[in-house]
């Protein structure tokens, strides 16, 4: 990118977030500079995706839409009260109607069918690209071959495309919208060449008044998408009822989750279900390929002795690749890998965790963590086994964080001092202190 080109994006990225009003007591979302995981990572800082059960259907401009309950609740009552104030003369803006629906919420980045997009176009490239080199698509004859060519292929692009669901959740290629706690009431188009447009929100008269209305209702303006509202878990205070309960506090309260649980009880942990995601993914690849291309071309050598000019002839002809296996689903799994299939899947998804998050290790390191992962999976089970390489590859823990806000990746001022005063007290013993790691893997 031309060097103009860039300082003209960053001059025009700080423009927007120099002019952003300061309001006191309001907090600004910011889902480019400072919360790009929000709702997609726990408090452990493990990718996370919503369970479908927590949804409800919330008021839409662009056909059925959907959004966690307590959301969809809060929205719900956001909009009764716009339409009063309206309708008592206090609130008239065209940008920030009363009657405001939703045009994309968890629908437009509904994980599970995201993923199965993502996959598909990393397949669309194997097939169209990879195997289009030195006949690599003819050395494919069974699903064995399938699973060493495709392993192949995904270790050379999974660091910008990852294939697990871990690495596609805490990845760009992942929408914000997948969290179930975003939701935007205009159709507005995101981009630097746009960014006029969010000068226009921010200005108009009503902005302030609707960026502190909308904070009791538990939602949040995304500073770099006005239109973008966002429910900020932790906002308000619980009590005892759900009528005095404020801000989201008020509306959690009513399914029984707070701030403390709602990861708990309303996320799934996506490295639990990733041995039996890759498992899936690649034998649906398989019975995908296999519908599309059931032959391969072999080429067989032979001297040719039948004239004066002695030397090799080829002649070439089509057979039929091996079918997926019709066994159950031990079986297959047995049968292909020769022993304890679990093993070798989950070194699999070790192997791709570690280059999908550029993760340093060789042959020694490889072999080491290896030998956790199959420990764990012997002794404690799959979800142990899953943990490890979770933990290996995630790329931060937030548990030891030691800083106000942040939402869930901070500490309300209360517990921010007693964390400073205990933290000074033992700052000095070596054996107490433990290193907050704040940076993240597979961020492109």
């Amino acid at each position: 990118m031309a060097p103009n080109v860039t300082e003209a994006i960053f001059t025009s990225k700080n423009r927007i977030n120099d002019l952003y009003p300061k309001m006191s007591n309001v907090k600004a979302f910011d889902l480019e500079r400072a919360h790009l995981f929000y709702g997609r990572i726990d408090k452990q800082s493990d990718p996370v995706y919503l369970a479908e059960d927590k949804i409800k259907q919330i008021d839409s401009s662009t056909g059925t839409n959907f959004a966690v309950n307590f959301v969809s609740d809060a929205f719900q009552d956001l909009k009764y009260s716009l339409k009063r104030s309206a309708s008592a003369g206090y609130y008239n803006s065209e940008i920030f109607p009363a009657d405001m629906r939703i045009h994309r919420a968890w629908t437009n980045g509904n994980p599970t069918k995201a993923y199965e997009g993502h996959i598909n176009k990393i397949y669309g490239n194997f097939i169209d690209e990879y195997l289009t080199i030195d006949r690599r698509l003819d050395k494919i004859a069974n699903y064995k071959d399938f699973i060493k060519m495709f392993l192949s292929y995904c270790l050379d692009v999974c660091y910008n495309f990852p294939l697990t669901k871990a690495g596609f959740i805490s990845s760009i290629h992942c929408s914000p919208f997948a969290s179930g706690l975003m939701v935007e009431y205009a159709p507005e188009i995101h981009g630097i060449g746009h960014n006029a447009k969010i000068i226009k929100y921010i200005n108009d008269p009503y902005y302030t008044f609707f960026v502190r209305h909308v904070k009791k209702y538990g939602f949040m303006v995304d500073k770099n998408a006005p239109w973008r509202l966002v429910f900020n878990i932790a906002s308000g205070s619980p009590a005892q009822g759900t009528e005095s309960a404020t801000g989201a506090q008020r509306y959690m309260a009513k399914y029984g989750v707070t701030y403390e649980n709602v990861f708990e009880e309303y996320y799934q942990k996506a490295y639990t279900q990733e041995l039996a995601n890759i498992k899936k993914v690649f034998r649906t690849l398989y019975f995908a390929f296999y519908a599309q291309f059931p032959t391969r071309e072999v080429v067989d050598q032979y001297k040719n002795t039948s004239s004066r000019c002695l030397g090799n002839k080829y002649t070439s002809k089509r057979i039929d690749r091996e079918p997926p296996p019709q066994l159950s689903d031990k079986e297959k799994e047995d049968f292909y890998f020769n022993g304890d299939s679990d093993e070798h899947w989950l070194k699999l998804i070790l192997k791709l965790r570690l280059t999908e998050t550029r993760e340093q290790h060789d042959v020694q390191n490889f072999y080491f963590f290896s030998k956790q992962v199959v420990d764990n999976l012997r002794v404690f089970g799959a979800t142990a086994a899953e943990k490890v390489i979770n933990d290996l590859t995630k790329g931060f823990v937030a548990t030891t964080f030691n800083t106000k806000g942040k939402y869930w990746h901070g500490l309300p001022d209360d517990a921010y001092e007693r964390a400073s005063y205990w933290a000074k007290l033992r700052g000095d013993d070596p054996a107490l202190v433990n290193y907050p790691l704040t940076g993240t893997k597979n961020t492109k």
